[in-house]
């Protein structure tokens, strides 16, 4: 199945947010149009991958603030989705936190119940990062050795849940330590 996957802190030197993915749609879904910080998809199965690393809240990105503002539009674009489309939203740091262990259709309910998930994230200066732990991969992912990172967790979270389109929030700055192995070390 086809994935669009948009990467909002390229969209500005990019000029991606006039492009318009046009994934398949699943049986009995419907699409929805989705403007994320000026990136444009649509998608019936749509995941938010969010960064929720130090960086993520540095003095020159706004702070705290900055990030509630962040939340505040991820917020309107979950409510803007169609009910028979569904979503997931994953916050990755050096874990990763679902907000349900799979896609929900964007009913009232669920919507709510996102509003109600968004604002834990981020919310002080001591309460920062993964919060649940709740996401533990199907598929193998890279071993890391630390690191606040870890957008390869978000994006597998989002691959296991069948994502149509995928929108990526981050500053752009991974820091996964891994260990390398003997392959790598040869070549």
């Amino acid at each position: 199945f086809p994935v669009t996957i948009w990467c909002a802190a390229a969209a500005a030197a990019t000029g991606a947010e006039k492009m318009m993915s046009r994934p398949m749609a699943r049986p009995g879904a419907k699409a929805s149009a989705v403007n994320f910080f000026g990136v444009k998809g649509e998608g019936t199965n749509v995941y938010f991958v969010v960064d929720v690393s130090d960086s993520m809240v540095e003095s020159d990105k706004g702070g705290i603030e900055g990030y509630k503002n962040l939340k505040e539009k991820l917020g309107q674009m979950i409510r803007s989705l169609a009910p028979e489309t569904n979503f997931n939203i994953v916050f990755y740091g050096d874990a990763a936190d679902l907000f349900m262990p799979t896609s929900v259709p964007a009913t009232p309910e669920n919507k709510q119940a996102a509003m109600k998930f968004l604002p834990r994230y981020m919310a002080s200066n001591s309460q920062r990062g993964n919060l649940t732990r709740n996401y533990r991969p199907k598929i193998q992912t890279l071993p890391a050795m630390g690191g606040t990172s870890r957008m390869d967790l978000g994006l597998a979270a989002a691959f296991e849940g069948r994502a149509d389109t995928i929108f990526v929030l981050t500053d752009g700055k991974p820091v996964v330590r891994r260990a390398m192995d003997e392959k790598e070390r040869e070549e």
